[in-house]
């Protein structure tokens, strides 16, 4: 595999990296060749997954990579590495001590875990942490009753809905 494997640097393995080892100018600038890099999944269910990392380092990770990598002064034979984090884009960087290549490793981190529910209660969103309705008026719903309806434990849901006492919330929370 090329590059740097992100689990090398992160307890947290990545489903989905790209590894490549590019050269590495005097400049911090890189130039990737197509030969020596590669993905660790080729199947089809990454396909838009790898086209939106390509994406980001081209359009937008590339330079500012290397803008962080002239900033920390990172020469070919330092043997630093520089990670660098861009909203849900990752990339970890360093020369290896190899006077000519940059080895990288990107990835992407998952998106969030949703913050409101649909609930069956009244076919809205609630918001997850807290139950309260999100711009509509309706009882708040206990988290623990959204969590296992979401997870599709209905009997478990209604117990823990008819255990607490009924709460209105005439507007509902407004959606962030």
């Amino acid at each position: 595999m090329f590059g740097l494997n992100p689990a090398t640097y992160f307890a947290d393995p990545k489903p989905l990296w790209w590894g490549i080892r590019s050269i590495y100018n005097r400049d911090f600038t890189f130039d990737i060749l197509h030969d020596r890099q590669q993905f660790s999944d080729y199947s089809d269910d990454t396909r838009a997954e790898r086209q939106a990392i390509v994406k980001w380092l081209d359009t937008r990770g590339r330079k500012l990579l290397v803008k962080r990598l002239r900033g920390d002064d990172v020469h070919p034979g330092d043997n630093r590495v520089v990670h660098l984090q861009d909203g849900r884009f990752n990339v970890v960087a360093s020369p290896k001590a190899s006077h000519g290549y940059l080895y990288l490793g990107l990835w992407r981190e998952p998106p969030a875990a949703p913050e409101y529910f649909t609930t069956t209660y009244c076919n809205f969103a609630h918001r997850l942490s807290d139950g309260k309705p999100v711009e509509h008026e309706c009882r708040i719903i206990p988290p623990a009753a959204l969590a296992a309806e979401r997870d599709g434990d209905i009997g478990r849901a209604l117990a823990i809905l008819s255990a607490h006492p009924v709460r209105i919330m005439r507007r509902g929370v407004k959606r962030t």
